[in-house]
């Protein structure tokens, strides 16, 4: 769905347009009878699919023949479903995390991605119109997009309080979503957004940052809301400037947690995928490597189960032993100390 901020200009738009941005939710259903027919859905539009090829290398046609397996359109939602918000890292798309919200989403949450215009590397609108990349990771570019992916979390959080809204992203809604009480995670410098969001946005209950450097205001100012830091193997305070400078400044309930064998975009839906359609003798070397040596089906277990944990914690007020202390079911898991 597409959501035009008409009070702001795009501070990255070569001319003079309002800020619009892609959103997509994934949500619970109000029974498991209500879900049949389920249907597969594409999981990404025509031109992202062609452009993911080129961009990977890939054969072309690759990413168009990946489905998601999904209720019928129109499933009702389940009732009283916390509302939970996710960016992704700098250049990567909403679309290629859905596996790791559709997981989080069948636990009792309506899980909404965000794309940030001109650093995502493409945005396809329901038109059919695209928005490319611009922008780099220099630092000066970094703090300024970090702004605008703020703003365009809060805005959000703003539209999703709408009913019509509602309505047209999670059928069966008879009134704008409860936004009081919102958690929020993200991945690399979505994990940073999170960290400003809650910063800047009291509806934030509660943050996750997954293997992301901080960025902006936040690293000197802290937090007192919740906030764990979930980061890849050997990617931990002790190692990462950002982390060791937040760490004391974060004043409420806090964690820190790696996970053996992942790499940086092992908290992508890329070990999965490589896992499930046999794309691992199609990409190249270093991309692999970038997605870790933990099996992808597992990586998804994992990754998702200390997500929910944290916003079952931060929104239902429940804490998981496993958020206390290491748990045998996830030996993958360490706790930094």
């Amino acid at each position: 769905m597409k959501l035009v901020d008409k009070m702001r200009l795009d501070p990255f738009a070569p001319d003079n347009r309002t800020r619009a941005i892609m959103v997509s939710a994934f949500y619970p259903v109000k029974e498991t009878s209500a879900c049949y027919p389920t249907r597969i859905v594409s999981y990404v539009p025509p031109a992202t699919a062609a452009f993911m090829d080129s961009a990977y290398g890939l054969p072309n046609g690759t990413f168009e023949s990946l489905g998601i397996h999904a209720c019928r359109l129109g499933a009702p939602v389940s009732k009283n479903s916390p509302l939970v918000i996710f960016s992704p890292g700098l250049g990567g798309s909403r679309l290629t995390y859905q596996a790791i919200a559709q997981q989080v989403a069948s636990t009792g949450y309506i899980v909404v991605l965000l794309d940030h215009p001109y650093d995502t590397n493409i945005i396809e609108f329901p038109d059919g119109s695209v928005v490319l990349g611009i922008l780099s990771d220099t630092e000066a570019e970094i703090e300024s997009t970090l702004k605008a992916r703020t703003l365009d979390a809060s805005f959000t959080i703003d539209q999703l309080s709408r009913t019509s809204v509602a309505r047209s992203l999670v059928p069966g809604s008879n009134r704008g979503l409860d936004v009081r009480r919102v958690g929020m995670f993200g991945h690399s410098l979505g994990g940073a957004t999170a960290a400003s969001t809650v910063l800047n946005d009291t509806r934030v209950a509660g943050g996750l940052n997954m293997d992301g450097s901080f960025w902006g205001p936040v690293v000197n100012q802290g937090l007192t809301r919740p906030f764990l830091l979930f980061g890849r193997q050997s990617n931990t305070r002790f190692e990462n400037d950002s982390w060791a400078t937040i760490w004391p400044r974060l004043l409420g309930w806090k964690l820190e947690l790696t996970l053996a064998g992942s790499r940086h975009n092992t908290f992508t839906d890329g070990p999965l995928l490589v896992k499930i359609s046999g794309l691992a003798d199609l990409l190249p070397p270093g991309d692999t490597l970038l997605l870790g040596t933990i099996d992808g089906a597992r990586a998804l277990d994992v990754i998702t189960s200390y997500v929910t944990a944290f916003m079952d914690f931060v929104l239902r007020g429940f804490e998981a032993e496993c958020l206390r202390n290491p748990c045998s079911e996830y030996p993958e898991i360490s706790f930094v100390d």
